[in-house]
């Protein structure tokens, strides 16, 4: 109970990772990866979430390399209580698409948020902000940054003892630039086989109005596999 009321910093945490990576080579030559990544750590008065999505595929079968897929997306929010149903947060994103050439989205932001389900089996977030969208693209003069609002929830919910579905939304209407925006859904569900090992659904979706000429709109990240639970078991 002590160390609940004044916890470390690497106290407290859940979550887990489900990895896959496959290889072939032949007839085929081929090698895949994907990485699913979610991690809690919340307190009586704070909460810090963080995420990750990653796939990589690259086909040789022809001779000649290609690579099919390669997109990193990671994450931190962290939240403070103001009082029982308010909290104040703030974010970081970063994000990586290879077939975009986007070398690198930085989005920093923070704003408030209102706590509107609070249960032992849901808790559902309501937040509202502001973020400075950073884009780092291959060529020349090809960077542009942007202010933008933010909109979004997130909830996490456990069906029974053994499946759970953790899932945010953000929509993000550019300050800058008016009539364009960008939206961000990322959800895991997650169906337990023992205390320490589950199975894992990761589905991470980033759409963006304005890609650069020649590119399409929507990325789509969807990995599953064996979790391996990490941190306290609760």
């Amino acid at each position: 109970y002590e160390r609940s009321l004044n916890p470390g910093w690497l106290d407290q945490w859940s979550g887990g990772a489900d990895l896959g990576f496959a290889l072939t080579s032949g007839n085929s030559d081929t090698t895949n990866f994907a990485l699913g990544l979610a991690m809690t750590r919340e307190t009586r008065n704070d909460k810090t979430n963080i995420y990750a999505a990653s796939v990589y595929s690259r086909d040789s079968t022809t001779g000649d390399s290609h690579t099919i897929a390669n997109t990193i997306r990671a994450g931190v929010r962290y939240d403070r209580n103001i009082n029982r149903k308010w909290f104040g947060y703030g974010f970081v994103d970063l994000e990586h698409n290879g077939l975009q050439d986007l070398t690198l989205r930085l989005v920093p932001g923070g704003g408030i948020g209102y706590h509107a389900i609070r249960n032992e089996r849901t808790e559902l977030d309501l937040l509202g902000g502001l973020a400075w969208n950073r884009e780092y693209f291959r060529g020349d003069s090809n960077n542009r940054s942007s202010a933008e609002a933010q909109a979004g929830q997130t909830l996490s919910h456990r069906f029974n003892s053994r499946v759970t579905l953790k899932e945010q939304f953000y929509f993000f209407p550019n300050l800058s630039n008016g009539g364009e925006y960008r939206v961000n859904f990322d959800n895991s569900l997650v169906t337990d086989v023992t205390r320490r090992i589950g199975w894992q659904l990761t589905v991470s979706d980033r759409y963006l109005s304005n890609p650069p000429f020649g590119f399409e709109k929507n990325d789509l990240i969807l990995t599953t596999g064996l979790k391996i639970k990490l941190g306290e078991l609760k």
